[in-house]
């Protein structure tokens, strides 16, 4: 059982994403469907559906088989993967609640998810990217450190060092990602 603090920015990405504890799945490509993420979000986290295997009938399925349980849960949408704005659509008109983008600038995607009502959170490799997806108006990071699994910061950045760094500069919510294995890891970030 995780004993948690709570802090302003936990709390915003609890209200944010409908999770009972801070911690988000992340959208690895043909593995984060429907199995991996309902039992993430029955255990307290937000499971997240990947839309990065371009098989947009089957994403869509997976999503609406997670929808009909009421567990909280997010879509990724990977802006250079996605093949036309079929999935964009979809996800703007299917009543979902949080969204986190990634592999791209979320610039224009920002406006039609935010008029749907849709929460979004985009993955950062650097404090750049961070202060130019802040500046288009996402609602929070996913702060990729060079541990991690996903689209990295060439220059091999650690985790800890790049949400630091980053926390430094901008006030919406962080979600750390690469290297946290354990509760020490999640208490350090």
């Amino acid at each position: 059982q995780l004993s948690l603090r709570a802090s302003s920015t936990m709390n915003r990405v609890l209200a944010h994403s409908g999770a009972r504890v801070p911690i988000l799945q992340a959208p690895m490509g043909w593995i984060a469907r429907r199995q991996l993420a309902t039992a993430v979000s029955r255990a307290g986290g937000l499971g997240i559906i990947e839309t990065s295997s371009g098989e947009t009938e089957s994403c869509t399925a997976e999503i609406e088989a997670l929808r009909a349980t009421g567990l909280p849960f997010g879509v990724n949408l990977p802006l250079r993967f996605l093949k036309d704005d079929a999935m964009l659509r979809y996800v703007c008109g299917a009543g979902l609640r949080f969204v986190t983008t990634s592999a791209g600038s979320p610039a224009k995607f920002i406006g039609p998810l935010h008029d749907a009502g849709i929460v979004v959170y985009h993955a950062v490799p650097t404090v750049d990217l961070a202060l130019k997806c802040v500046e288009a108006g996402v609602d929070g990071l996913v702060v990729e450190g060079a541990e991690g699994g996903g689209f990295k910061n060439p220059e091999e950045v650690s985790t800890l060092v790049l949400l630091q760094a980053i926390r430094s500069r901008v006030d919406v919510p962080l979600i750390a990602a690469g290297g946290i294995c354990d509760g020490r890891g999640m208490a350090a970030a």
